[in-house]
């Protein structure tokens, strides 16, 4: 279908298919928020509401004709819906590939915030000029560059950003976005991680000077997007929503500046690394992560006693190394509700410093390589079960192996086999040396998998 023309023209069963869609969800008693969506966001082919276009110039003027007859026609579509409808005219443009301000010339970005704000004031007088309807308060929200606060900030500061000019008295909105930090909440990201420390750098603290920082222009923000991908991690995406929203709470009653939140449901469920899914499609349920994330929504609670965890539940004690001595703690992990993982698997390297023995003369000597690593599983109650064990023979004595710093070796175990040696109590898991010789090992990874 081609949903759009190059005049802005919308296909009328496009157009009524979005009326069905809202009209559904009014029905329900939510609020429903219509933008054109990422038509001018980050390296999209055929880019067509693109404002790197110099301003004034008869490229952009296409852009601004088509921009302003969509909005047109939807808020012609819509005049007479209540104000549970609220329209926002764009999401996340960009200049490809400038994320920051200083990957933006001072002329990119001057460029930039002209078109930025001329479409604003278009999709405001578009909006109020469909007569005397609903539209004429109805609630609308605007953007800075791509919705990101640390460069809408610095539109405001340099002056080159302004909310439009309404005839309706205190019905504008500022649209922002958060996703701090990437590596976190989003999927293949360098330094990718599962892991969020409520009290770190990007913790709960800088979420709320974030929000502060767009919390005195005199209009209510409007956060239409956040999540954080499943990455088998749970714990930390719960904690990172309740912590954002019990931020955006705390700040609306320190400034008197009304924070509403919108969180991003991708459609993807379960640990799929890409995944922020709240709702089974297939079946039109809630999953067990999203119960638990809608209320951390509706009833934010941040812990600030989760310590850095990796993956599901687990515990990294002692992560890298090398270590040396007779036991190495590797970790405690308390099995989640949530977890889809089956299990353990961690990945180490090792060698032996050195072995010895006595001889007959009472002296000690070098001895051929004898030491014994055994994974070890204990509980709260300090009740200790081998789980298995690697030594000169091998992994369980499977194969014969050479110990060596340059070789990483696995070690998979199934989390069923120590829960019933624990009687499904929480437990760690340590590796424990044997009695002969002194050993190395340096812990590579730890993780759930299926």
């Amino acid at each position: 279908m081609n949903m759009v023309n190059d005049q802005g023209v919308i296909n009328t069963n496009y157009l009524n298919r979005i009326q069905t869609v809202v009209d559904e969800a009014l029905d329900v008693g939510f609020y429903v928020v219509i933008n054109i969506h990422n038509d001018g966001g980050r390296n999209v082919p055929n880019k067509w509401l693109d404002i790197s276009l110099q301003n004034g110039s008869s490229e952009f003027n296409a852009v601004v004709t088509k921009f302003s007859n969509m909005w047109s026609q939807i808020a012609a579509k819509f005049a007479n819906y209540n104000q549970s409808l609220i329209f926002e005219d764009m999401n996340e443009v960009i200049v490809d590939n400038a994320y920051s301000r200083d990957q933006l010339t001072d002329d990119q970005f001057y460029n930039a915030y002209a078109n930025i704000t001329e479409l604003n004031q278009k999709f405001v007088d578009a909006v109020r000029g469909t007569g005397n309807d609903a539209n004429d308060d109805r609630v609308l929200v605007v953007p800075g560059y791509n919705t990101d606060i640390n460069i809408t900030v610095a539109g405001y500061d340099e002056g080159v950003f302004y909310m439009p000019t309404d005839t309706a008295k205190d019905r504008l909105a500022l649209s922002v976005h958060y996703y701090t930090p990437a590596n976190f909440t989003l999927s293949d990201q360098p330094n990718d991680t599962s892991l969020w420390d409520i009290n770190g750098q990007y913790g709960i603290s800088y979420m709320t000077s974030q929000l502060n920082k767009v919390s005195d222009y005199g209009v209510p923000v409007y956060l239409g997007e956040y999540s954080a991908a499943f990455k088998n991690n749970i714990n930390y995406v719960e904690n990172y929503i309740a912590s954002l929203n019990f931020a955006a709470k705390s700040v609306t009653a320190a400034s008197g500046t009304s924070f509403a939140t919108e969180y991003w449901d991708n459609g993807v469920i379960g640990v799929d690394s890409t995944g922020t899914g709240l709702i089974d499609r297939r079946f039109n349920i809630v999953t067990p992560t999203g119960t638990a994330i809608i209320s951390e929504i509706l009833n934010p609670t941040p812990d600030y006693s989760i310590p850095p965890k990796l993956d599901n539940g687990i515990t990294l004690i002692e992560n890298g190394g090398p270590y040396t001595g007779d036991d190495v703690l590797i970790g405690t992990y308390y099995r989640s509700l949530y977890s889809l993982r089956n299990k353990l698997q961690i990945k180490f390297k090792y060698n032996v410093l050195y072995s010895t023995r006595v001889d007959e003369n009472g002296k000690e000597v070098d001895v051929d390589f004898n030491d014994t690593f055994e994974f070890v599983a204990f509980n709260s109650n300090s009740s200790e079960q081998k789980v298995t064990q690697v030594g000169p023979k091998g992994i369980d004595g499977k194969s014969d192996i050479t110990p060596s710093f340059n070789q990483t070796y696995t070690v998979t175990i199934p989390i069923s086999t120590i829960e019933n040696k624990l009687n499904k109590t929480p437990y760690g898991i340590k590796l424990q040396t044997g009695d002969i010789g002194k050993s190395q090992v340096s812990i590579v990874s730890l993780k759930l998998i299926d």
